[in-house]
């Protein structure tokens, strides 16, 4: 019998640690304004500008202008229904298509392994130096990355 590798994006192979008395917290269900009928994947890292309206839709992270203090960031786990490690947005309303996403660490802990957003990121065109302030910023949001596994 032939050794066969296989490959699973599992919601744990991105999240390392999260406090389950505070996952209402910590996930919520968001708006993605997306250009396309396009896939999104686990660890996709999403944006919008800081604010109080609650309905601001998100917009995928593709430059480095985005990272910017003013933007709040949310790393999506899922459709607007469950986890996923992928779904197609629909052919239509893809400019509100629905998903759930890791929006905030504040008061509990959330502590996400340091490699899966790195490759959307770098298919996006971030540089490293881009995704070390992109955790920065995530960072000051009490979303935290394990640097060393």
């Amino acid at each position: 019998m032939a050794i066969q590798t296989l490959t699973f994006n599992r919601l744990s192979d991105l999240v390392l640690v999260e406090d389950d008395n505070q996952v209402k917290t910590q996930r919520k269900a968001i708006t993605l304004n997306l250009s396309s009928a396009e896939l999104v994947k686990l660890g996709q890292v999403v944006f919008r500008a800081k604010g109080t309206d609650p309905t601001v839709v998100y917009n995928k992270v593709s430059a480095s202008g985005n990272l910017v203090a003013t933007n709040e960031f949310a790393i999506v786990i899922g459709n607007g229904l469950e986890y996923k490690e992928s779904f197609n947005a629909p052919t239509s309303g893809f400019a509100t298509t629905a998903a759930v996403a890791i929006t905030n660490g504040l008061g509990a802990a959330v502590i996400l392994r340091n490699t899966l957003p790195d490759a959307l990121l770098t298919a996006a065109g971030l540089t490293a130096g881009n995704i070390a302030t992109l955790k920065l910023l995530l960072e000051n949001q009490g979303i935290f990355f394990a640097t060393d596994l």
